[in-house]
C-alpha cells in the first residue's frame, strides 16, 4: 500500500509542524489533511474512503518504521497521525536540501565549496571563475595545486568538496580520495577479448 501527501501546505506561523495536504492511497485521493498544535485532522474525500483509511491505519499499525530523530534515524512503530507526521518532516528535510544544493550550484561557480551535504558549507575562494579556468591547461594547473595543497590539507571529519562541476580526473589527480567529493566513480566495463583461442577444439 503506498501512502502519500500531495499539494503540501507549510503553515509555519501557526507552529513548526503545521501544514495542510491531500493525502494519497496508491496514487487516489482519499481525503484532505490539516496538522496544528501536534494534532492531525483527516477529512475522508468520498465514504468509500473511510474504508481505505482504516486499512492504510492497520497497514501502518504492522510495519517497522524508521524516524529521524535527534539527528539520527531510529525504528519506531506508527500510527496513521506518527506516519503522516513522519511524511512532512520528510517533505522538510527534503525541502532544505534543496535549498542547499542550489546555494552550493551558486558558491561553486567561483568557489571550491567544502563542508557537509545538506548541513554547512566554507569556501575556497578560486578569485577566477572555475568555468574558466577550466578552459586552460594554465588554469588546470591552478585549480589542481589549489586543490593539494590548499583544500585537501584542510579537510576535517565528514567534509567533502560538494562541487559538481569539477572534474573527476582533475580531483584524482589532485589527491582525493572518493570519500572526498561527491562524484561517484566510473563504472569499470570489462572489454572482451577479440583474440582467437588457437588449437583444437575438443
Amino acid at each position: 500500500m503506498e501512502i502519500e501527501l500531495s499539494k503540501i501546505a507549510y503553515i509555519p506561523r501557526l507552529d513548526d509542524q503545521a501544514f495542510a495536504a491531500n493525502l494519497l492511497i496508491n496514487g487516489e485521493k482519499v481525503a484532505s489533511v490539516t496538522a496544528k498544535n501536534g494534532i492531525v485532522q483527516v477529512l475522508p474525500a468520498t465514504t468509500k474512503a473511510v474504508d481505505l483509511l482504516k486499512k492504510a491505519e492497520a497497514f501502518i499499525q504492522n510495519q517497522e518504521h524508521i524516524k529521524f530523530v535527534g539527528g539520527e534515524y531510529t525504528p519506531v512503530k506508527l500510527d496513521l497521525s506518527g506516519y503522516l507526521f513522519t511524511l512532512f518532516d520528510e517533505y522538510l528535510r527534503d525541502k532544505e536540501l534543496k535549498k542547499f544544493n542550489k546555494r552550493v550550484e551558486l558558491l561553486q561557480k567561483k568557489n571550491v565549496v567544502i563542508g557537509v551535504a545538506g548541513k554547512y558549507t566554507r569556501n575556497q575562494s578560486l578569485q577566477i571563475p572555475l568555468e574558466v579556468l577550466l578552459h586552460t591547461q594554465s588554469g588546470i594547473t591552478m585549480l589542481s595545486e589549489i586543490l593539494s595543497h590548499k583544500v585537501l590539507q584542510s579537510l576535517s571529519g565528514e567534509e567533502k568538496i560538494l562541487n559538481t562541476n569539477i572534474p573527476l580526473d582533475i580531483l584524482s589527480n589532485a589527491g582525493l580520495t572518493q570519500e572526498q567529493h561527491l562524484l561517484e566513480e566510473p563504472p569499470v566495463v570489462q572489454k572482451k577479448s577479440t583474440k582467437k583461442s588457437s588449437g583444437l577444439k575438443p
